[in-house]
């Protein structure tokens, strides 16, 4: 092994490893941007579900009051 392809060897250990960090940093942005769209899927779920539930009972007591007036009949 010649004097020129040692020295070569940190600088290019040095090139790898910034590329690791940064691929590692970005990974943990990414896992994060995931983790705030699952909550906000999850949020936005149960806002739903509620919207649902309340058009439901609206619709059950439209549908009562009528069922009830025409019985009246």
């Amino acid at each position: 092994m010649d004097f020129e392809s040692f020295s070569q060897q940190p600088r290019e250990l040095e090139r790898v490893q910034k590329e690791h960090d940064e691929k590692t940093k970005r990974i943990e942005e990414l896992k994060s941007q995931i983790n705030d769209a699952k909550r906000e899927l999850e949020k936005n779920k149960k806002e739903e579900d509620v919207k649902k539930r309340e058009s439901f009972k609206c619709l059950t007591q439209n549908y009562n009051q009528l069922r009830q007036e025409f019985d009246k009949m």
